[in-house]
């Protein structure tokens, strides 16, 4: 007799055609999870703002603590006064008085009737933002010089947002909370901070032969407030 085959019935054939979907499904996801744990892995060995940066013009600064800087490109023959973004940016020079919580910008007709100090800071950032690092060096004392190396070059600097706080007494202390931004900072100036960004400092001058100079420069803590 001949045999007749088994032929599946129609359950039979909804339950294969679930049990293969159901393998499908399967097999995306793990597709899928696969592409994750890739893109993971990329990403973590290439940070794409740096790769941005980078194709922008922005070079890395890979020493130690300022890896994550990224300073523009020397420019020696720029004339920043032409540059039309920094033109709008404030460069003058503020005065903070932590006493009273007000705060005045410094003129240049000021500084027939201004203090020591206050002239001290004008002509210092006049200084940096021209680049002239040869005056600049004369601004320190001979002790801090022996002890620190000075630049013997920097690119005239986009200094803007300048403020200037008292610490202490102006008279017996000198010392000063010192805040600035650099637009498009090159590193050739400070390669502690990035581009219009504020890392403050404390400044402590000191009278030098009877001409007020800056006798040291740290980093601004909370410690060293009033």
């Amino acid at each position: 007799m001949e045999q007749i085959p088994n032929v599946p019935s129609a359950e039979e054939n909804a339950k294969e055609r679930a049990d293969r979907k159901k393998r499908k499904i399967i097999k995306i996801i793990l597709i899928f999870s696969a592409i994750v744990v890739v893109l993971s892995a990329v990403f973590s060995l290439f940070d794409p703002e740096k790769m941005v940066d980078a194709m922008f013009g922005k070079e890395q600064q890979t020493d130690g603590e300022k890896k994550d800087i990224y300073f523009y490109p020397l420019e020696d023959s720029e004339n920043i006064f032409q540059n039309e973004e920094y033109a709008q940016y404030d460069r003058r020079l503020f005065l903070h008085d932590s006493a009273t919580g007000s705060t005045y910008s410094i003129e240049e007709a000021d500084l027939d009737t201004a203090e020591e100090d206050i002239i001290f800071f004008y002509n210092y950032f006049d200084t940096v933002i021209r680049g002239d690092a040869n005056v600049y060096r004369t601004m320190f004392t001979d002790a801090y010089q022996r002890a620190n190396e000075l630049p013997t070059d920097f690119t005239m600097q986009m200094i803007y947002d300048i403020t200037v706080t008292p610490l202490g007494d102006r008279i017996e202390d000198l010392t000063y909370k010192v805040e600035y931004k650099i637009y498009r900072n090159n590193g050739s100036f400070r390669d502690d901070v990035g581009s219009d960004a504020i890392l403050p400092l404390c400044f402590t001058l000191a009278y030098e032969d009877g001409v007020l100079r800056i006798n040291s420069v740290r980093r601004y803590t909370t410690y060293d407030r009033q």
